[in-house]
């Protein structure tokens, strides 16, 4: 298990045990205060959000900026641009989409269960990207060009070492940092696309 998941579990774990509780603790050796009185949170957010920045590099680098990974004036940017996309959800349309793209993916994951033990992730994957695409753009995922198991190891690094402060990797995450070279910038190009959301 990679620290980021640890890192998830132990999150999920504090919001079960000890929900609405600030807590401070240590992840790869840096302190780390973890918010989760709603009062506080909404403080941060609403008045000092300019002091908790997104510790969204490796994303950046992985994936090209977009507004998950910026913040301050590249942010809003991003956000006027893109907006107009998230302002016109129709539940309906949505709806239908979720549904024709579930039906898919059940038929792949019950060939898939034939064969083998384990949930076909890869199925899943496709089955929301093809609804957020389809949904927010109008576009199939198939007509993308799209890898999407490319993207889902490209974001997997960037979790990874979205959780450590710069100066503080180690060779484990050198490692697998490493493994992200073999991928050519045309395994990326396609999702470059959508880069700006």
């Amino acid at each position: 298990m990679s620290l980021s998941s640890q890192i998830c579990g132990y999150l999920y774990e504090l919001a079960r045990e000890r929900n609405g509780e600030n807590i401070t603790t240590e992840f790869n050796g840096v302190n780390v205060l973890i918010v989760q009185r709603l009062e506080d949170a909404d403080h941060i957010l609403r008045l000092n959000a300019n002091n908790y920045r997104k510790n969204m590099a490796w994303f950046r680098q992985a994936l090209g900026a977009s507004r998950f990974s910026e913040d301050g004036y590249a942010w809003e940017i991003r956000r006027q641009l893109t907006q107009s996309y998230f302002n016109r959800f129709d539940r309906e349309n949505t709806f239908r989409l979720s549904t024709d793209y579930a039906e898919k993916a059940i038929q792949e994951l019950v060939v898939h269960s034939q064969n083998e033990a384990s949930i076909d992730e890869s199925a899943l994957r496709r089955m929301t990207a093809s609804v957020l695409i389809d949904n927010f753009f109008g576009i199939k995922l198939d007509d993308t060009g799209i890898d999407l198991a490319v993207l889902a190891e490209l974001m997997a690094i960037g979790s990874d070492y979205s959780f450590v402060p710069e100066g503080k990797t180690s060779t484990l995450y050198r490692d697998r940092l490493g493994g992200a070279a073999r991928f050519a910038p045309r395994d990326i190009a396609p999702a470059r696309l959508f880069s700006v959301v």
